[in-house]
């Protein structure tokens, strides 16, 4: 089965590199993988709290993933807002869905939701009310941003084809010359070599014909309309709830310039990303309920201070299994 998806979206604008700066997921430790919340092209500070990323966002205010490729190969990036895909709006699906590609060493600014191949539509925070997610009845996933990165398949160039030997008594007194086989000189006398997949592709199976539809009976009772009413009815209730929903979405935006191509691109695998990163975010009243510490400035500092590393330019990258939560020596 063919797995891999041409003419994926590719950033087409001028790359641009950043030093490694707070803000940057996942933490704690390097990945070579990173993912920005940026506010005025500034990220904005995260929080740590039960092993989850959480940052601050205030209504109105526009913003950008900012995602980066620490390595020397292509990344595909797949990236959700409210459980949305950027490129398309629809429920998220790295497996799918294709993405956003990045060269070596790229950094790049998600700007929105996209509209075609040189138009995005602004993040925004809102209301959950007048987030996209509720606008369209996905309101379920609201205050979460996802991004999955894939690296790409190394393509090994095809090793020759062997040159053709014929034993001498099969040649004839022109075969060989000292021991040497002779070359066969014109095109219909060197031998073929088959494609291994033949020239058919794989062979289609036809489905069995449908049985007749029986004819209903005469005494069969008519369906219940309760199902049909609830149906109906469950999309004014998804927007009712997300009406009353407090706290944070992401809006629809503003109109943004933004040029993308396309490109080729063949995942090393196809539905297992390198890294996946998640960050909630919420308004300072959300935030707090959940026990985040927005209003404690010295408990970030204190992580950061027991996280300093003494030589920042040299990622720590360790070589030994990790110990689960909650495991004592």
């Amino acid at each position: 089965m063919r797995t891999a998806i041409r003419s994926v979206l590719v950033l087409a604008l001028a790359s641009f590199s950043l030093a490694p700066q707070a803000g940057a997921f996942p933490r704690p430790g390097w990945s070579p993988y990173q993912v920005q919340v940026v506010v005025d092209g500034q990220p904005v500070r995260e929080f740590v709290h039960r092993g989850r990323y959480y940052v601050l966002g205030h209504r109105g205010r526009r913003y950008a993933l900012r995602v980066r490729n620490n390595t020397d190969r292509r990344v595909e990036v797949v990236a959700t807002i409210d459980g949305l895909d950027v490129l398309d709006g629809k429920p998220g699906d790295f497996v799918n869905k294709r993405g956003y590609i990045l060269g070596p060493w790229q950094t790049y600014d998600i700007e929105g939701f996209r509209l075609d191949m040189s138009r995005v539509a602004a993040f925004r925070f809102s209301s959950v009310r007048d987030s996209y997610a509720a606008k369209t009845g996905h309101a379920r996933n609201v205050g979460v941003i996802g991004v999955a990165f894939f690296t790409e398949r190394e393509v090994t160039p095809p090793s020759p084809p062997p040159e053709a030997v014929y034993p001498q008594d099969q040649l004839g007194d022109e075969g060989a010359v000292g021991g040497r086989t002779k070359s066969f000189g014109s095109e219909k006398s060197r031998p073929r070599f088959a494609d291994a997949t033949g020239e058919g592709g794989l062979a289609g199976t036809s489905a069995p014909a449908p049985s007749a539809t029986p004819e209903p009976a005469a005494n069969a009772a008519p369906p219940a309309p309760v199902a049909s009413e609830m149906a109906k009815a469950e999309p004014s209730r998804r927007a009712h709830r997300a009406a009353s929903r407090p706290g944070l979405g992401t809006a629809f935006g503003e109109v943004r310039e933004s040029d993308v191509g396309t490109t080729d691109f063949v995942r090393a695998h196809p539905t297992r990303p390198a890294e996946a990163v998640t960050i909630y975010y919420n308004d300072r009243k959300g935030l707090l309920a959940l026990g985040v510490p927005v209003g404690q400035p010295q408990s970030s500092d204190l992580w950061e201070r027991e996280t300093a590393n003494p030589f920042p330019a040299n990622p720590v990258c360790s070589q030994f299994a990790t110990p689960p939560a909650g495991w004592e020596p």
